[in-house]
């Protein structure tokens, strides 16, 4: 709330004449935050919505490590590599069919 001082020397017109003035920004800076607090409780329930939607329900795969490289191999050697694979879900994974690349 903003105050003004008022002397004995002015009119009644002038301090409404100021009084108005003050009221007018008054509304305005009420209109402000009543705007800033809106778009604030808006983000947050964004907010809010995004980190559930982004919430696993289901299986998970995970893989620490997605490729390896076995470097140069002479021709007809056998080679193997075992990769870690991890369910971070909720539920059961099925790995149904894998293609070596």
């Amino acid at each position: 709330m903003l105050f003004f001082p008022v002397t004995a020397r002015l009119s009644t017109h002038s301090v409404h004449a100021r009084t108005g003035v003050s009221q007018a920004y008054e509304e305005e800076s009420v209109k402000r935050l009543i705007t800033l607090a809106s778009l604030g409780v808006l983000m947050c329930v964004a907010l809010f919505t995004l980190s559930l939607a982004q919430t696993p329900s289901g299986p998970s795969m995970v893989l620490p490590e997605s490729s390896f490289d076995f470097g140069e191999v002479d021709e007809g050697r056998v080679v193997e590599h075992t990769f870690r694979v991890l369910n971070k879900g909720t539920q059961p994974l099925e790995i149904r069919k894998v293609n070596p690349g």
